[in-house]
């Protein structure tokens, strides 16, 4: 009986777990459709919990990890192709150059996947299989001895978890549609971020798919998962209900009043701006004060967006030959904010040297605070720099192969921007407007301005908001951001990763865009 069991058993199994190519391109293409509904603009964050089965089943059904690599590649391929479609505006060679690289994290994600499976005691189907042959009489001698099938349910998360963490570190790092954004409509699944960074949340969803996936490819021997199923169940109710104690004991504070202004100015392929500097300094000299005149109170901040000024720098100031540019912006800079006893910020280049051609200048893709209350102007240079879009590796080292790479990255201009030092995350100090206007003594809110493409760097982030001893730098942070280059699903999805990043670092966000979805995001 047992024998005819065992041989029962195969057909079974093979209604599930893809054998022929065209079915393993089948279940590859179900797992990339779940997952692009689960991911902004769509928002089906439940799919993401049982997306990758199929591309589990897919990985199971191979003997060898080389295989397992080629599928994975192919999966993401297929993955960030549909969910980054917006690459496509800027650059097509770059673009797919760009994908495959990016796919090679899914496909030693797949190559590692099949090893745990099977390679060792412990580990998903290697374990099952030995204890199903163990209670078989039909077992060849020497008979493996019984073991506890499910190890996978914690061993695959943690392999997805560490790719993708990889991803976000190497070359600078690419950290965009991580699996956790899929789950910023349920704030309860989130929360958990605050200790374990939204990795934590990444695991959850993978744990879950992992946990689907066993089932399915061992429910004749379900039984034998319970325990692993009771392990993942504690698991879930725990991150639950940390999440709604975290959320209930939050307690809201009075903050500063905030007016962000968004022009919508759109941009060519590239990057180039459809407009000059002159018509953007038109518009937002004339329409903040429009704003202001129809505000209820002075706001203690106006945010505009990213690079919506010229350079303002002093060395870059000292420099020009056009008083507009010499004097005169500045100038009505600080009549703005003097005026109007209020603060603003403001994305602008720093050029902090410019010898010789362009691509050799010194360019920083910086923000700048005016405040009323203040004679200086402090300035933040932005650190992480888009990779291949306002940054090309191999510069001062394989000038050949970084000229190369230039040609074919997302760039309609001939200079390269230099990134700020990770050592000078500036923090910047906004007066009190409206509670204490006459008392410069009163304490001021800090806040931090990751520039747009930072604010999907988790722990670049966090690095601006920890101090010493555990104590927050930060009251606030204000990305600024321009998504003019991009259209499709990348407003949206820049978006989710910013409300990762205010729950990671229990702290409101300001955001302002030159095109897309300005707005505020709270903390929890």
């Amino acid at each position: 009986m047992n024998a005819d069991k065992s041989t029962m058993q195969e057909p079974t199994e093979s209604l599930v777990v893809p054998q022929s190519f065209i079915a393993r391109c089948a279940y590859l293409l179900l797992s990339v459709g779940l997952l692009n509904l689960s991911f902004a603009p769509v928002n089906q964050f439940y799919f993401a919990w049982f997306a990758l089965v199929p591309f589990l089943l897919v990985i199971s059904s191979l003997r060898r990890a080389r295989s397992a690599f080629g599928w994975g590649w192919l999966f993401g391929l297929l993955f960030f192709g549909s969910t980054m479609t917006w690459l496509w505006h800027a650059t097509w060679l770059g673009t797919v150059l760009v994908l495959m690289y990016l796919a090679v994290y899914w496909a030693f994600a797949g190559a590692l996947i099949s090893l745990s499976l099977y390679s060792g005691r412990g580990a998903g189907e290697r374990v099952l299989r030995s204890a199903e042959q163990s209670n078989s009489p039909t077992c060849p001698p020497p008979c493996p001895p019984p073991g506890v099938p499910g190890g996978g349910v914690f061993v695959i998360p943690a392999i997805i978890v560490f790719t993708e963490w990889l991803r976000g570190w190497v070359f600078t790092g690419f950290p965009w549609v991580m699996l956790s954004q899929t789950q910023v409509p349920v704030p309860a699944l989130c929360q958990i971020a605050d200790i374990t960074g939204h990795h934590g949340v990444t695991f959850w969803i993978v744990a879950c798919n992992a946990m689907i996936f066993l089932f399915i490819k061992h429910r004749v021997n379900w039984r034998k998962l319970v325990p692993t199923a009771c392990a993942f169940a504690a698991v879930s109710l725990g991150i639950t209900a940390y999440s709604l104690w975290r959320i209930h004991q939050t307690q809201p504070t009075q903050g500063p009043s905030i007016l962000v202004i968004q022009p919508n100015f759109e941009h060519a392929k590239g990057g180039a701006k459809l407009v000059g500097w002159e018509d953007q300094l038109n518009y937002h000299f004339d329409r903040t004060p429009k704003a202001l005149a129809n505000a209820k109170e002075t706001p203690d901040l106006i945010v505009w967006s990213e690079t919506v000024m010229p350079p303002m720098n002093i060395e870059a100031r000292r420099k020009a030959r056009d008083p507009r540019l010499a004097r005169g912006i500045h100038d009505d800079l600080r009549k703005l904010v003097r005026d109007n006893r209020t603060s603003l910020v403001f994305g602008a280049y720093a050029l902090v040297k410019h010898e010789g051609n362009d691509r050799e200048a010194d360019i920083r893709n910086s923000t700048y605070f005016y405040s009323y209350r203040s004679e200086t102007q402090p300035r933040y240079d932005k650190v992480h720099l888009v990779p291949y879009g306002e940054s090309v590796p191999f510069r001062d080292s394989i000038r050949w192969l970084h000229d190369l790479m230039f040609k074919i990255a997302a760039y309609s201009t001939n200079y390269v921007i230099t990134h700020g030092s990770i050592d000078a995350l500036t923090i910047f100090n906004l007066p009190r407007v409206n509670d204490a206007m006459s008392d410069p003594a009163q304490p001021s809110w800090r806040f931090v301005t990751p520039i747009c493409f930072e604010d999907t760097d988790s722990s670049l982030v966090a690095k601006m908001f920890r101090g010493e001893n555990g104590t927050k730098r930060a009251d606030f942070l204000v990305n600024i951001t321009n998504s003019g280059w991009f259209n499709h699903q990348h407003r949206a999805q820049h978006l989710q990763a910013a409300v990762l990043r205010s729950i990671e670092n229990r702290v409101w966000t300001a955001r302002c865009s030159n095109t897309g979805i300005s707005g505020f995001i709270d903390s929890v």
